[in-house]
This record gives structure tokens, C-alpha cells and sequence, in this order.
């Protein structure tokens, strides 16, 4: 018997032992499903996006993080509350109206981490992307009941889908993927809350889902839809629960969740209209044509079709674009437009689903339909124009939420034919994975498209070759790379496709050299956008250059109140005014201009050549070095300061700073600045070796190999500095003052004959000018009369020296030359005449002295006779 007894029991304890094992292994593969459940979508987001994190800050990166002062912490953090995602006062008539402070804060953090290194913003957008994905699958599994494989399949797609490119790669994309984020997390837990049996725990899951979904409108506008979304969940749920079974506490409870939300809705939507003041955004025809047209058919035609242009993008994205304005959709304009038919055909569909899907819902209860179709469309009304008009036409980024909807419907479909075609599996399978595969490469592809901006630009082009915006931004990249022709070629383009593009008239105004038609195009682009900044800005340029100074002015004054907060306009009128001397009121205006972006560097400069033009060197050195700390590229920057150093003597500064500026670039004006200080200096070896240089870069103009020829003569090689005079003249044969240097060279090598002939072109060559001087003239005369006196060409001589005294009476060399000659000529009294007036002029002159004491002895000797 206890035989027995032992057998069974250890029979008992083996069988106990298997169920163990067997209760492991199936918990081993519970977790591994759960792992790959999640990993695989999740793995798939990141890789497809690997190849993006090298890219570059492009298109509205340039402006929403690289140009924004609430991104660099140049402002307080209070206001991302206050401006826009431009950084704008989100108030102002130019603000876009786009109100993202979550994001911008974001943005904030990044650099304040790392700067303006572009590879770490990229890492936190493919980061969240990877979440998105993560919490997408886990709510079609664990809130929307989808099987695991279906819920893999719509990740993995949602994951690869070429349509997020742009929200992904493209930095400012965070917006969408910020706010998806936000979205799922408040639509998870407004589903456990209305499941949770705790009601303390229930309704700290339901704040939690109105404060995320607060979070999600604060990183983009159409996050707030999610709360849409939840009022449609929560109602299909609730109704079908009830008709089951109806209980007065599962209705109260919905009914309070219902106005509650509705209510933080209203709260949410009245903030931000509070917040813009109560003003919509302003847009122009070219960013929504169908907006601004004046037939409602024309509109409901076109509004139609890019509903359907949007379904097509996440059915077959291939032609992707990073603008769609322009005329890249033209309008429907009648109903016997094939392109109706489409759009008839997509609302059939749409009707069908959704018959199919209240359907599934009311005798299935099965609302998994139901809520894709939701998905799909709550999250893109806001972009649909049906409520306000957009300032677009299409935008892929709009999709990155309601692309989830799309997914979990292709999910969805593809395993009822899965199931219901078993023969045909393989075929399925095989379509799936190309299907994955070809949405990977797709992506793949359009990361390398946003690495830069010439990449983006230049694929835009290809695009869309009849998008008037995509020429003329791939305009704006050639022209900001001094590549002007091929610039001006898409400029115009831009304009033979839309003649109405403001933007596109000013910025081929900035490159054309006929500066009439420059003008015209600038005022042209004031009147098809009277609030067109920059026309302004460039027009009033133009005309103060072109000496009508006070119309120049005057548009400036208008760029300023058109928008003060823009540092270009303040700084450019602060230029002008500095130019008519108006010093006080260009002070005030570059002041504002660094005190509203205090990186602007033009900004800089343009007030340190004020403080330098008022004397303030010190001041001035200090804003020159502080625009060289903004741009450290700029080493004229650093050549100014040297400047403004040198100026108040102290040279051993100027030195340090020219000799830093040439370790950026070595360029000849940096160099002559360091040889011209070394001159003066009295270090004129220095100087002559730093010249040396020059020559050797073969980049001296004829200025710099002047200058050179000046310092190697006053070294004493006369014959070097001929020679490097004669070569000038080549260059510049008609420039007085280059004839009169040779002329002095000839001078000092004794060859009177030449330095006569250099003067006399000189003289006649400052005769026949308009810019004639006076005082310059004069002085040719008496350097004609020096060497006609060094010949013994006395006659000659006193021609010379008189002509330069009826230009100028009170030349002391003059008269001092005329009194010789007379003296040699002995005339007692000219020579006396002369001498009294160049000593009066001249009265620390020796010369003149002995001169008249032996014109005295000449006199008494007349005299008296005495020999």
C-alpha cells in the first residue's frame, strides 16, 4: 500500500512539474510576443528614419528654431505663451497665427543641450516618432481590440509610411509627431477611465486625458481633435453597453464626461481665440487659391477633390512635395471636370464604410471600423477647409495623424482577405511585404530629400515643375550661394507661372543690375502686397543710394511700422539715417534693432559704424567684436575693431585682432590694414614683408600695389617702387593720383623730364574732370614747378608756382619759390613780396628767414654800393 502511495505521489509530483514547465514556457512566450509585438514597429520606425539624423536645419527650420529668439533663450520663458511658433507676438496683424509653445519649448531645451547642432533635434523627432508608433500599436491592441498581427501590421505601416517624412525629417515636423503623442496618450487614458471601477483612479485617468489633450493643441492646433475623438468613443461604447443592459450610473457617468469634455473644449478653443486676440490668420490667394474664389461651386468642386488628393497621398504616395501652393492643384472649375469623378467615387466609398461601420457597430459591436474611419477624419478637419480656410493647399504633415485611421482600415482589410482567402496566403503575404518594403525605400528616399536645403529645394522643383513656390525658393538657395543667374532663371520662372507672386518680383529685384527695373519690380510687390516688408525695405535702399534720400526714407520708416520687430528694417533705416546725419534717431533705431534680436548680426555693425562715426572707438570696438562673437565667419568684423584700436593708439590691440582675423581668412584688405599698421608703427620692414605676401596671393589691386610701391620708396628702393608704378598705370592709366606718386618717384630717381610729363597728364586730367580740387590742383603745380626749378627752368618754374597761387593766395611753398626765383633774378621787390607772405603763412620756416636776411644784404649792397 505505501508503495502505492509513493508511486502516485511521485506520479503526482512529475505531472506538477511539466505543468510548471509547460505554465513557464508559455509565460516565456506570452513576454516574447508582447516584445515583438512591440519592438518590430517600433524598430521599423527608426530604421527607416536612420539615414535622416545627419540632416540639416531646412526650409521653416531656418526661421521656427535658427532665427527664433524664444528658441536661443534670448527671451523670457513666459513668452511661448505669448508668440507664435516664429517667435512673433502671437497678437500682431503679420503673425501666422501658428501657436505651438510646447513645441518651441522643445526646441528650447534642445539648445540649450546641444546648441544649434542639427543631429540632436533630428534624434528627438525619430525618438518620438518611435513612441508614436509604440503607443499606436499598443491602443489597436489594447483599446481598439485589434488581434496582435493586425495591430503589428497597422504600427509597421504607420512606422514606414513615406507620407511622415516631412513630420519626421523635417525638424518643425515635432509639431505633428508632439502632438500625436499627446493625442494617443489622452485617448488611452480616456478609455480606461470610463472603464475603471475605482472612481478616484478613474477620474485622475480622466484629468489626465483633458490635460493631455490640452498638451497636444499646445504642440500643434489640431491636437485639440482628440478630444473629438474621445466623444465618439466614449459615446459608441456607452450606447452599446446600454442597450445590453441599462443602468442609471453607466449613463450619469457618460453624461458627466460628455459635458465635461464638450466644455473643456469650448475652454480650450476660446483660449486660443483669445490668445490671437480674436483674429484669424491672413493668408493670400497663392496660398489657397480656392479660398479666395468668389464661386461656392468652384470651392465645393476643389475642396472635394483635395480630399481626394489627400486619400491618394496615403493610398499611393509617390510624387511627394514639400509645398503644394502655387497652382499646384488647379481649381475645379465645372462640374464636367473629369477629376469630379474621383471625388464622387471617394464620397461613395466613404458613404459605404461608413454604412458598413454603423452596421459592424450596432449588430457586432464590433466598432473597430467605425473608429478607424474616426481617426481618419476628426483628426483632418481642421485642415479641410470646411470650418476656415488654410493657408495651404496640401500638407503631408497634416497627415501624420489621420494617416493612423488610414492604417488600422488597411490592417483591418488586409486579414479579412487574409482570412477569407486562405489559397491565396501567400500571394497576400508576399504583396504585404513589397507593399512594407516599397514604403520603406519611398522613405528611405525622401530623408535624403530633406538633408539639405538644396536637396529639399531642388527635388521640389522636380516635383513640381509648374509650382511657382517651388521655383522660387530653389531661387532663394542659389541666390544666398551667389549662384545669381541660375537664381534670376527660377525667379522668373516663379513669375511666368504666377505674375501675382510678391515675393518673387522683390527678391529678382535684389538681383537685377538695371536698377529701374529693379525698382519697378520692387514696387510692384508693394502693389500686390501692400505689407510687404522687404519691398519696402529694398525700395527704400535703392532710392536713398540713388541720392533721392528722402523717398528712401520714407519707405523705410514704412517697413518699420508695417512690422517694428524687425531688425532688418530697423537697422537699415538706422543706416540711412547715420548717412544724413541724423545720429540720435539711428542710434534709437539699431538700439531697438539689437534689442529685438540680439543676434542679428548687420545689427551689430551698422551701430558700431555709428559709434565710430561719433568718435565712440572704444564703444565701437567692443560692438565690432560682439558681432564676430554672432558670426564668427565674419573677419571683417574683427578688421573694423583692429580699426577702431588702431584709431585710439592702441596698435598692439589692432595687431592681435588683424592677425586673428587672417587666421579665418586671409584675404588682401586684411592684410594691407596689417602692412599700413606696421608703417605707421615706423615697423616698415614688417610692413614690407606683409606687402611680399600680398603679391604672392597675385590678388593686389592696383590701390593695394600703389600703397606698397609708396612704403618700398620711402624705404629707398626708388627703382622696386618704379616699377611697381609702372605696372599700375597699366591697370589705371587716367587716375591723378597714381600719375602724381610716379611722378614723385621719377622725382627722386632725378628723371625730371617724366615726373614733368606724369604731372602735366595729371593737371590735365584734373582740369578736365568733374570732381575737380582746387586744393589738390594747386599742388600739381607746385610739384611741376619743383621739378621744372630742379632742371633750371626758372621760368617755367615761377609759371607753375603762380598758377598755383591764383588758385590758392595762401600757399606757402608757392610764395616761398616765387620769392627764390625772383631773388635769383633779382627782383628786390617780387622776392620780398613773396618771402613777407610765406613767413606770414609759414612763420616757423628758417628758410624763409635766411632767405629775406640775405635778400636784405642784397638790397643794402644795391644800395650803398658796397660790393
Amino acid at each position: 500500500m505505501k508503495k502505492s502511495e509513493n508511486n502516485n505521489y511521485l506520479k503526482f509530483n512529475r505531472n506538477l512539474g511539466t505543468l510548471q514547465k509547460e505554465k513557464v514556457v508559455i509565460k516565456d512566450n506570452l513576454n516574447i510576443e508582447i516584445i515583438l509585438k512591440y519592438l518590430i514597429p517600433a524598430a521599423l520606425a527608426f530604421i527607416c528614419y536612420i539615414n535622416g539624423l545627419n540632416g540639416d536645419f531646412v526650409h521653416d527650420d531656418i526661421f521656427a528654431i535658427k532665427k527664433n529668439p524664444d528658441v536661443h533663450g534670448k527671451t523670457e520663458l513666459w513668452n511661448l505663451l505669448k508668440n507664435d511658433f516664429w517667435g512673433k507676438s502671437i497678437s500682431s496683424t503679420t503673425s501666422h497665427k501658428s501657436y505651438r509653445p510646447l513645441t518651441v519649448f522643445t526646441f528650447r531645451l534642445n539648445y540649450i543641450l546641444a546648441g544649434l547642432d542639427p543631429f540632436f533635434y533630428h534624434v528627438i523627432n525619430v525618438t518620438l516618432h518611435v513612441i508614436v508608433t509604440t503607443l499606436f500599436v499598443y491602443t489597436c491592441k489594447n483599446i481598439l481590440g485589434q488581434r496582435t498581427r493586425d495591430a503589428v501590421l497597422a504600427g509597421s505601416l504607420f512606422a514606414v509610411h513615406p507620407i511622415h517624412t516631412e513630420a519626421v525629417s523635417g525638424i518643425v515636423g515635432r509639431a505633428d509627431v508632439l502632438a500625436a503623442t499627446f493625442f494617443l496618450l489622452s485617448f488611452i487614458t480616456f478609455s480606461k477611465c470610463t472603464t475603471s471601477t475605482n472612481n478616484k483612479y478613474g477620474t485622475l485617468l480622466y484629468l489626465s486625458s483633458l490635460m493631455c489633450a490640452a498638451a497636444a493643441m499646445l504642440s500643434k492646433e489640431t491636437g485639440v481633435t482628440v478630444l473629438g475623438v474621445c466623444i465618439i468613443y466614449d459615446s459608441i461604447r456607452t450606447l452599446n453597453s446600454l442597450r445590453k443592459e441599462w443602468t442609471d450610473k453607466l449613463f450619469s457617468n457618460f453624461l458627466a464626461r460628455l459635458v465635461l469634455t464638450i466644455v473643456f473644449t469650448v475652454l480650450l478653443l476660446s483660449y486660443r481665440l483669445w490668445i490671437m486676440d480674436g483674429s484669424l490668420p491672413t493668408f493670400t490667394k497663392a496660398d489657397n487659391p480656392a479660398s479666395y474664389n468668389d464661386s461656392i461651386s468652384i470651392r465645393f468642386y476643389t475642396y472635394g477633390f483635395l480630399l481626394v488628393l489627400n486619400l491618394w497621398m496615403l493610398v499611393a504616395p509617390i510624387n511627394l512635395c514639400y509645398d503644394w501652393q502655387h497652382g499646384s492643384v488647379p481649381l475645379v472649375e465645372n462640374v464636367t471636370d473629369p477629376r469630379n469623378l474621383a471625388t464622387f467615387t471617394v464620397i461613395l466609398l466613404v458613404v459605404y464604410l461608413i454604412c458598413v461601420s454603423l452596421s459592424n457597430s450596432i449588430k457586432k459591436h464590433n466598432h473597430l471600423l467605425l473608429m478607424a474611419l474616426m481617426l481618419t477624419a476628426i483628426p483632418f478637419l481642421p485642415a479641410s477647409n470646411l470650418f476656415f480656410p488654410v493657408g495651404f493647399v496640401l500638407a503631408e504633415r497634416v497627415l501624420y495623424i489621420p494617416s493612423m485611421g488610414f492604417c488600422l482600415l488597411v490592417s483591418a482589410g488586409f486579414f479579412q482577405l487574409f482570412d477569407a482567402m486562405k489559397c491565396y496566403r501567400s500571394y497576400l503575404t508576399t504583396f504585404l511585404m513589397i507593399l512594407l518594403l516599397m514604403f520603406s525605400l519611398k522613405t528611405w528616399q525622401q530623408n535624403k530629400v530633406w538633408q539639405s536645403r538644396k536637396t529639399l529645394f531642388k527635388a521640389g522643383v522636380e516635383a513640381l515643375t509648374y509650382n511657382a513656390k517651388t521655383h522660387y525658393n530653389y531661387g532663394n538657395y542659389l541666390k544666398d550661394g551667389h549662384e545669381y543667374e541660375k537664381a534670376r532663371y527660377h525667379y522668373l520662372e516663379a513669375l511666368r507661372l504666377d505674375n501675382e507672386y510678391a515675393s518673387a518680383h522683390n527678391n529678382l529685384g535684389t538681383l537685377l543690375d538695371d536698377k529701374t527695373k529693379a525698382e519697378a519690380h520692387f514696387r510692384e510687390a508693394i502693389r500686390l502686397q501692400p505689407s510687404h516688408q522687404s519691398a519696402h525695405i529694398n525700395l527704400g535702399n535703392l532710392l536713398f543710394k540713388r541720392g533721392l534720400k528722402n523717398d528712401g526714407i520714407n519707405y523705410l520708416y514704412k517697413a518699420v511700422e508695417i512690422e517694428y520687430r524687425n531688425p532688418e528694417a530697423l537697422s537699415s533705416l538706422g543706416e540711412s539715417l547715420i548717412e544724413i546725419g541724423n545720429f540720435t534717431q539711428a542710434e534709437v533705431y539699431l538700439q531697438t534693432a539689437i534689442e529685438v534680436s540680439p543676434d542679428f548680426f548687420e545689427a551689430y555693425t551698422r551701430y558700431a559704424y555709428l559709434l565710430s562715426k561719433t568718435n565712440r572707438h572704444e564703444e565701437s570696438a567692443i560692438y565690432y567684436k560682439k558681432a564676430y562673437e554672432l558670426d564668427s565667419s565674419q573677419s571683417a568684423a574683427l578688421v573694423n575693431a583692429a580699426h577702431e584700436y588702431k584709431s585710439m593708439g592702441f596698435t598692439t590691440d589692432a595687431e592681435v585682432l588683424l592677425k586673428r582675423a587672417l587666421t579665418i581668412r586671409r584675404d588682401v584688405n586684411t592684410l594691407e590694414q596689417l602692412a599700413i599698421l606696421y608703417y605707421t608703427a615706423g615697423r616698415t620692414m614688417e610692413a614690407l614683408a606683409v606687402y611680399d605676401d600680398i603679391e604672392k596671393l597675385n590678388e593686389n589691386s592696383t590701390e593695394t600695389l600703389v600703397r606698397h610701391a609708396k612704403v618700398v620708396a620711402n624705404n629707398g628702393d626708388f627703382r622696386k617702387a618704379e616699377d611697381m608704378m609702372q605696372k599700375a598705370l597699366l591697370n589705371s592709366p587716367v587716375s591723378v593720383e597714381y600719375l602724381t606718386t610716379f611722378a614723385h618717384l621719377k622725382s627722386k630717381l632725378k628723371k625730371y623730364e617724366q615726373a614733368i610729363e606724369y604731372l602735366s597728364k595729371a593737371v590735365d586730367l584734373m582740369i578736365r574732370s568733374d570732381e575737380e580740387s582746387d586744393e589738390d590742383l594747386d599742388q600739381l603745380y607746385v610739384d611741376r614747378g619743383n621739378n621744372y626749378k630742379d632742371m633750371k627752368m626758372f621760368s617755367k618754374a615761377l609759371l607753375d608756382y603762380e598758377a598755383a597761387l591764383r588758385i590758392n593766395p595762401r600757399h606757402p611753398t608757392a610764395h616761398g619759390n616765387c620769392g627764390a626765383i625772383y631773388h635769383m633774378n633779382g627782383s628786390i621787390e617780387k622776392a620780398k613780396e613773396h618771402y613777407t607772405k610765406a613767413l606770414e603763412l609759414n612763420p616757423d620756416s628758417e628758410i624763409i628767414r635766411g632767405n629775406i636776411a640775405k635778400l636784405g644784404r642784397l638790397q643794402y649792397q644795391r644800395d650803398t654800393g658796397v660790393g
